[in-house]
């Protein structure tokens, strides 16, 4: 049985953080916790910025990272809360930076793709995508963030 596992792109392959720190220049203390809707940074901001998503560089040593696992045989599936609008935008980032070209799953509802595609693994740092994982019964490999307990990051 081939092992298959999600990636999330946000903040676990694709630094979107940094790009929203250079744009905006918000208070540090904003990335400590989770969430940036009080900073007027939500999913319609999102829509709007677009570009943000095409700027972002890579988490070092992703690319390598995942092209060892998709050598390997690991079946990868990248999972994204993305508008659709961003469709276009990510599969050109994840191109233009040689990720192993797989499916990508744009979806508010990870946990039920994840249990939908049998993954027995996640890649995701966003804790509330972490606990709702983790409640359907999804191992989650915690990205390292100053908003969670991760211990993971792709140069280790």
């Amino acid at each position: 049985m081939v092992a298959k596992i999600g990636i999330d792109i946000c903040n676990t392959i694709a630094d979107v953080n940094e790009c929203i720190r250079q744009a905006l220049n918000p208070p540090d203390a904003c990335f400590k916790e989770y969430g940036l809707s009080r900073y007027g940074i939500d999913e319609e901001w999102f829509t709007k910025h677009l570009e943000l998503f095409a700027e972002a560089k890579p988490m070092p040593g992703a690319v390598e990272a995942l092209d060892i696992l998709a050598s390997g045989g690991i079946e990868i599936y990248y999972l994204t809360a993305r508008p659709e609008k961003a469709r276009g935008i990510t599969v050109e980032w994840l191109k233009r930076w040689g990720f192993p070209e797989v499916r990508l799953i744009m979806t508010r509802e990870k946990d039920e793709a994840a249990k939908e595609l049998g993954l027995g693994l996640v890649m995701e740092d966003a804790p509330p995508e972490i606990a709702k994982l983790e409640k359907v019964g999804i191992d989650v490999v915690i990205y390292r963030q100053p908003y969670n307990k991760g211990m993971f990051t792709w140069e280790k």
